[in-house]
């Protein structure tokens, strides 16, 4: 099924618009709109865009839409997908860093924070709720499913691991093993990872601190696996601890930046690169965190989808799938931890949830609301 280059552009620019909750979310998002209601991709081609994405590095659902991007209108479905949600999130985290810098200070701005984190929170619990409603269908699912989460909130971090692991169990549990032997990599997948090693090297060349910026975001992109929150430890070991170019409170406003903008949650990568560079730095750190993942999408995608037919790469993709849900559930209850801190923030994130789950309410509305009431419990 062929879908016009304008219609993805048009879905993905309203998703990056309007699709608060990170990468859950925005994932539940693309599995309601595109699978359940528009048909423009099957439930095999999402679950294998899913479990792409799991096995590789960047955020979870930036990849995803790149995926269907690619699988509609190939190279240039995946390039207008990702303006298309990346875009809007960019603009608007780009004023917000303006406003931020000329207010940090301002009570009105940890107000704004406090009341909306727990309504990212509700989000967030429903989207997992949906997916493992749609992934997780027999009990050796849900025993992975549930291994995966308690493993990701004992260590705090999702881990490539759990999804490789995970895809190895899928084929020993749902595949079989592959006669064909001596099977390369394809020369396309070799020649993407070698641009983003070549990327790297060049970006290491540069002296100035924005060279150093790109260097380090490129890094970031290629280098942190799961979903965009887990580029928040890269984050603060290398721009609070080693270079000291955000402070602690920097770094948490840019992680909460992340989560209460929509579109993926590793646009707070914009909100840093401003407070570090100005308008060059949010323009560098933009298009370094999120240039591995495109390559690596464009490259690996083509290698995916000659072989999904095979029974071993259909086990690793349900494997690699139902682990994603764990971990990203797992990662659903630290965000939880951190932004619901006192009675008022669980009756926000508790009437959050009820709001989306009962009445379908916009997570947009939800989000706007519980920022006002922040701001009337701190005036």
């Amino acid at each position: 099924m062929k879908i016009s280059l304008w219609k993805l552009f048009k879905y993905f620019l309203k998703l990056g618009s309007f699709g608060f909750g990170g990468p859950v979310a925005l994932v539940g998002y693309m599995q309601r709109d595109l699978v359940e209601k528009e048909r423009w991709v099957s439930q095999d081609e999402f679950s294998q865009g899913v479990a792409l994405s799991a096995t590789l590095p960047g955020p979870l659902a930036a990849q995803v839409a790149m995926w269907i991007g690619y699988l509609r209108q190939g190279f240039w479905g995946c390039t207008i997908a990702s303006v298309g949600l990346i875009g809007p999130p960019f603009i608007l985290v780009l004023a917000f860093s303006a406003i931020y810098v000329m207010y940090e200070e301002a009570p009105w701005i940890r107000a704004l924070f406090y009341g909306i984190g727990p309504a990212v929170a509700a989000l967030i619990a429903e989207a997992c709720y949906r997916l493992s409603r749609r992934y997780v269908t027999d009990w050796k699912m849900a025993i992975l499913a549930l291994v995966c989460l308690m493993v990701t909130v004992i260590v705090q971090a999702e881990m490539a691991i759990l999804f490789i692991t995970g895809g190895l169990g899928g084929v020993l549990l749902y595949g079989r093993p592959c006669r064909k032997s001596g099977e390369k990599p394809s020369t396309s997948a070799i020649r993407g990872f070698a641009g983003v090693s070549l990327a790297g090297l060049f970006g290491s060349l540069a002296l100035s601190k924005t060279g150093e910026l790109g260097l380090f975001f490129i890094k970031a992109g290629a280098f942190t696996f799961g979903s965009g929150l887990a580029v928040a430890p890269f984050i603060h070991q290398g721009l609070v601890l080693e270079n000291h170019w955000l402070t602690e409170r920097q770094f948490l406003d840019t992680v909460a930046m992340g989560m209460i903008t929509p579109g993926p949650v590793v646009i707070m990568s914009t909100f840093a690169g401003y407070l570090i560079d100005g308008v060059r730095g949010a323009v560098v750190a933009s298009v370094a965190v999120f240039l591995p993942i495109y390559l690596m999408v464009i490259f690996a995608a083509s290698f995916f989808i000659r072989h999904r037919d095979n029974p071993t790469v259909s086990g690793f993709v349900k494997g690699a799938t139902t682990a994603a849900v764990g971990s990203i559930s797992g990662a659903g209850i630290i965000i939880a931890r951190g932004v619901v801190i006192d009675w008022l923030t669980a009756v926000i994130a508790s009437v959050g949830l009820l709001l989306i789950m009962r009445w379908k309410t916009p997570g947009l509305a939800i989000v706007a609301v519980s920022g006002l009431i922040g701001l009337w419990v701190y005036r």
